[in-house]
């Protein structure tokens, strides 16, 4: 998980044709700004305005279901009462907000009470979010068995609807059920999804505009409308690229300049002087949503956030407060498209498309524009210690309150996954260089584990040990230039690796839990595995207990992340790699080399333990929910990898082992019949 065309401004809301204005009111992007700006509206607006700010929020009684739950609940094959449905998406609209659904939960919420949510959006979202184990565990006891894929069974008996309506919620859903073909292994099925999902967006229009949208009029360019449909096209595409570069499976989406809708200025999404009011059935597909008395006769259905008193009485009072950071989001994705030139340039390399040089070339010219992108972004983005710091010191101290520290959180994961994403894409372009330099096979590069890239000390040192000959396609490389694209790819490769390594352990240190990042911190990861465990080829001893605690960081990172596959899969592809007895440490007396990174290892537990948010907490300090078994002993030497990697993390191996102990049996069960 932009710097480009979109400015902020007033504009008129849209009528049914498209050409006229309708007579809402406007309201903030932003739910903590709903209450505190003064609306802003056209005069032909004012007299409707002011009847609408007279008239106080509907009051909903405790027990009040919308019908539209009633009707799901009863249609769904196991046994499901609609107030704990009810109590599941409350649930879950509140405990995982980030920028990049923020909105949607807004919607979806104010869908639900106007009766017109989609199966395809609702179910599918509950499916990715109950794999995740995000919902209260009392509330997890009373659903029937097997209910995250019974959702996601029914949201995908919905996909011909969306591919026979081309709409954003359409494109949407299809992500969401992508995502979850991602947690649950189904890669073929996400990519299907994920490139059905990219075909609905090219054919979906932005009042008679088509895709990409950038034709659209300057008045329409500032509505709250246009910003949502901009930043869904976004993100599903930051999910999309995500999810291919964990699989090292093709980019298949036109990234050229005039067929990309404009992602918004650095004011970010959703700025407090839009005005909001657009027609929540134009985002729909015909036929998503059960029909009923209250949606029979249904011509439009208007979203104007808390302007309309519906919504603001139904809407729960604890997302008052609740700010995600969009100039973040909005920053992120002027690197996306970057990054994806980036990608698509390392697959076409891999496929054999292009000579090494010519990849070599490419490759500092795309790094040379992402460069550009980091060096440009504004001081306020950067994560310092002194931040950091004051963070930490705020929570133990508890000078902020639970929803300020809540947002906060929000916002630091946010510039971490802006961070590793971007850190991840240039490593992962550099270390698929090196194995071409090294003359490796490119058909693997996300889970090789390659033991020899950064144990080597140069160029030359591949040569004395047999790496044989490699066609660069150019006569201009010779041994000292070979050499000095190896030095440089290598060197890209640490830099990058150093802002993985601090991200990673800011988020061990605060005990984040980052399960709604899932499919970035897999990216993150998966690299870093690739290069620590490289590094412990090296012949410095001190660079070895260094990269023991980073290991340490990254594999407790995965198995927090169990819920996502492709997480406990690097977790056991980098146990299996690490298990090689030979991969002993040597003690150091001196100086205490054996201290871990920064020394905080273990983490800031005082730090950890202060930090305790309201009920949509962010935290965790073990979400990975592995019960220690007893009576496994270590098999392994006292300064063996493992041993000292469970030692740093204060676990026995069996605990440590526990998340992925279902795949390391099957392994065995299968290396023990051939």
């Amino acid at each position: 998980m932009s710097d480009s065309p979109a400015s902020a401004g007033a504009l008129l809301p849209i009528s049914e044709q498209g050409g006229g204005y309708s007579s809402q009111a406007p309201v903030s992007g932003y739910p903590s700004e709903f209450r505190k700006r003064r609306r802003q509206t056209h005069p032909r607006q004012q007299q409707s305005t002011q009847q609408n700010e007279r008239r106080a929020p509907v009051h909903y009684p405790d027990d009040f279901i919308p019908e539209i739950i009633k009707v799901y609940a009863r249609e769904f094959p196991g046994k499901l009462s609609a107030d704990v449905l009810l109590k599941v998406m409350r649930g879950i609209c509140s405990n995982t907000r980030t920028s990049l659904v923020n909105i949607d939960l807004e919607i979806m919420w104010c869908m639900i009470l106007k009766g017109i949510v989609p199966r395809m959006l609702l179910f599918s979202y509950i499916a990715s979010m109950t794999r995740g184990q995000v919902i209260d565990q009392e509330l997890m006891a009373q659903l029937p068995a097997r209910f995250d894929e019974t959702c996601y069974e029914i949201a995908a008996k919905d996909i011909p609807l969306a591919l026979a309506s081309p709409s954003l919620w359409g494109a949407l859903g299809l992500h969401l059920i992508g995502r979850y073909e991602f947690q649950s292994s189904r890669y073929d099925l996400m990519m299907e999804h994920y490139e059905m999902a990219t075909e609905i967006l090219t054919k979906t229009t932005f009042h008679g505009c088509p895709f990409p949208w950038i034709n659209v009029s300057e008045k329409l360019k500032h509505t709250f409308e246009y910003d949502y449909y901009v930043y869904t096209f976004w993100v599903g595409f930051q999910w999309h690229l995500v999810c291919c570069f964990n699989l090292d499976r093709p980019f298949n989406v036109d990234i050229g300049v005039q067929s990309l809708p404009s992602p918004t200025t650095i004011r970010g999404y959703f700025a407090p002087d839009l005005l909001c009011g657009f027609d929540l059935l134009t985002l729909l597909p015909v036929g998503s949503w059960p029909r009923s008395a209250q949606t029979e006769n249904l011509d439009k259905v208007w979203f104007r956030g808390l302007d309309d008193p519906e919504y603001e009485g139904w809407r729960p009072t604890e997302w008052n407060n609740i700010s995600p950071n969009y100039k973040i989001t909005a920053q992120l994705q002027r690197m996306l498209p970057l990054g994806a030139q980036l990608y698509k340039l390392q697959c076409a390399f891999c496929e054999n498309m292009m000579t090494l040089s010519t990849y070599l070339r490419q490759l500092h010219t795309q790094q040379e524009l992402l460069k550009r992108w980091l060096y440009s972004l504004p001081e306020e983005f950067e994560i310092t210690q002194e931040k950091v710091n004051q963070f930490t010191s705020a929570a133990v101290n508890h000078k902020e309150s639970g929803i300020e520290t809540f947002n906060r959180v929000m916002d630091f994961k946010e510039l971490i996954m802006m961070y590793g994403l971007y850190s991840s894409l240039v490593i992962r372009a550099n270390r698929v260089a090196l194995l071409g330099m090294l003359n490796e096979s490119l058909k693997a590069p996300a889970t090789s584990m390659q033991m020899r890239i950064f144990g080597l000390r140069d160029y030359f040192e591949a040569v004395d040990q047999g790496v044989g000959d490699v066609d660069y396609g150019s006569k201009e490389y010779d041994m000292w230039q070979k050499n000095l694209a190896f030095h440089k790819c290598r060197m890209q490769c640490y830099e990058s690796m150093s802002i993985l390594c601090d991200v990673v352990q800011l988020s061990f240190v605060l005990r984040l839990n980052v399960f709604t990042y899932g499919t970035t911190y897999v990216a993150i990861a998966g690299e870093m595995l690739n290069v620590l465990i490289s590094q412990l080829g090296t012949r410095d001893n001190n660079v070895k207990w260094k990269t023991k605690t980073r290991l340490a960081h990254v594999l407790f990172l995965l198995r927090s992340l169990q819920h996502w596959a492709p997480a406990i899969y690097l977790f056991v592809y980098g146990i299996q790699v690490l298990s090689d007895p030979s991969l002993l440490l040597e003690d150091v007396s001196t100086g205490g080399n054996r201290q871990s990174d920064s020394g905080i290892a273990k983490g800031n537990k005082a730090a950890a333990d202060a930090i305790s948010p309201p009920s949509n907490s962010d935290h965790t300090t073990d979400n990975s929910g592995a019960v220690n078994p007893v009576g496994i002993p270590n098999p392994f030497q006292r300064n063996h990898i493992i041993s000292l990697i469970v030692e740093e993390l204060d676990m026995t191996l069996a605990l440590f082992l526990a998340p992925a102990y279902p795949m390391l049996l099957l392994k065995i069960f299968a290396s023990s019949s051939m």
